[in-house]
């Protein structure tokens, strides 16, 4: 949650991000917020981070959200690369009006129980990645993501909360569609028990421009 005050402490607006029930969100741990030079607010979490600090068996995903001075949402994205523990450490906003992230990586399932990479990474105004340092994780971001990933019987679909909707469809490999579901909430599971085994594209869209492709693997 984010809130502005006025010089009496008064609430004047919030900025609030609820996760699943079943996971965890974290703020960036040292710095999660900073200021843009056109006085706009750049946010940083961890998306499932159940073990701060440490490491853990579960994938995580680092969150970016710009707002304006009044915490509107402006944009929501994810970053991610590899299935691995990206933690989020610190955030700083770039005098060019990027933003800068200070983080670790880990694999998931850890191979050891203290060892981690840290990275650091530059978006544009954006969100979009415009550079990251020597060890060259490949990060990207998104709108929405899909987990799990391989998935069996159900599958977590999240979506950017500039969207109030999105739909959501898999097409196998000959190109059928093997399942469309209308998604009226940013954080919705879907059920694809009835699904063979195989590999799939997904597609996350709607018709106020958010459209993230990939492929899963339904076990």
């Amino acid at each position: 949650m984010v809130n502005k005050l006025d010089r009496n402490g008064n609430v004047l607006n919030q900025f609030i991000f609820n996760c699943n029930e079943d996971s965890a969100s974290h703020i960036a741990h040292f710095n999660s917020l900073d200021t843009l030079a056109d006085g706009k607010l750049v946010l940083c979490s961890t998306h499932n981070l159940d073990a701060p600090l440490n490491v853990q068996y579960e994938p995580t995903k680092i969150m970016l959200f710009k707002l304006n001075p009044n915490l509107d949402l402006i944009w929501q994205k994810y970053l991610f690369g590899e299935e691995g523990m990206y933690e989020a450490y610190s955030v700083k906003a770039h005098p060019d009006g990027g933003i800068v992230v200070l983080g670790t990586y880990s694999p998931t399932p850890p191979i050891t129980l203290d060892i981690k990479e840290v990275f650091l990474m530059k978006t544009d105004s954006d969100g979009l990645l415009t550079g990251i340092d020597e060890n060259e994780q490949q990060i990207k971001t998104t709108e929405a993501i899909l987990y799990p990933n391989p998935a069996r019987d159900m599958v977590n679909v999240e979506f950017s909360m500039l969207y109030s909707k999105a739909t959501f469809s898999l097409t196998d490999i000959s190109g059928k569609t093997a399942i469309v579901k209308q998604l009226t909430a940013n954080r919705q599971t879907a059920d694809i028990s009835a699904i063979p085994t195989g590999t799939y594209v997904y597609r996350i869209f709607s018709n106020d421009g958010l459209d993230e492709r990939g492929k899963i693997l339904v076990e």
